[in-house]
């Protein structure tokens, strides 16, 4: 009967664990589609949580509540966020006590500057020193014809 407790606590601890531990990671580490949230003024951590859930970037609203008290992060910001499932909680969490916008806005994938005069292909260059850039391979514009 003992060796069967021991069991059954030792199952219970490993799935929870398991289960935790999945819920802090990104719900799809490969997605780069933006969802957009509203997180009213007032809210605490357990309503944000669960605002989160339903909108599909975290997998469990307790565990955010937990996880934000754990690590202490409070003070969580109201206002429209642009949130990605592959961003962990570590990162929603700090993007939420950063602020969000007071209105909805599109997601901004970089800023590329682009002083006036370039030539096209000092624009290609600005455009691949662009941090955004740097992970993906961009043909060179020199198939261009200048006018």
């Amino acid at each position: 009967m003992i060796t069967f407790i021991l069991i059954l606590l030792l199952g219970t601890g490993l799935f929870g664990y398991y289960y935790v531990s999945s819920a802090i990671r990104p719900l799809d580490a490969h997605s780069t589609k933006y969802i957009q949230v509203e997180i009213p003024s007032g809210s605490g951590n357990r309503m944000i949580g669960k605002i989160l859930e339903k909108a599909g970037v975290i997998k469990n609203a307790t565990v955010f509540n937990f996880y934000t008290k754990f690590r202490n992060y409070s003070n969580l910001q109201s206002g429209y966020y642009n949130l990605q499932k592959s961003m962990s909680l570590d990162d929603i969490a700090k993007t939420l006590k950063n602020g969000g916008t007071t209105t909805p806005q599109a997601p901004v994938l970089g800023k590329v500057v682009i002083p006036e005069g370039y030539t096209i292909k000092q624009i290609s260059k600005a455009i691949t020193n662009n941090a955004n850039t740097k992970k993906r391979r961009i043909k060179p514009l020199s198939r261009l014809k200048s006018f």
